[in-house]
């Protein structure tokens, strides 16, 4: 499923989570390591966590879902 970023970001200690929605209006959050953002830039790590939400890969916030997204999980959205 498309995720659709909303321009929001916010940096953290290990990375940086940008927020959106799926299809259906669910918010979601891609949180992306520093490591996944600086080899695969922002495009691969945000395909990557629409690849994750696709499998169910996330874990449900209060009504958000957060996306946890990797070096590993760019380099398999590369493959």
């Amino acid at each position: 499923m498309a995720l659709i970023p909303d321009g929001r970001e916010v940096g953290t200690e290990t990375g940086v989570n940008r927020s959106g929605k799926d299809l259906d209006g669910n918010p979601v959050v891609v949180s992306a390591s520093h490591e996944a953002i600086q080899d695969y830039g922002w495009p691969t790590a945000w395909g990557a966590g629409e690849t994750k939400y696709q499998r169910g890969t996330y874990e449900q916030i209060g009504d958000t879902r957060l996306i946890r997204v990797t070096t590993a999980d760019c380099a398999n959205e590369n493959a």
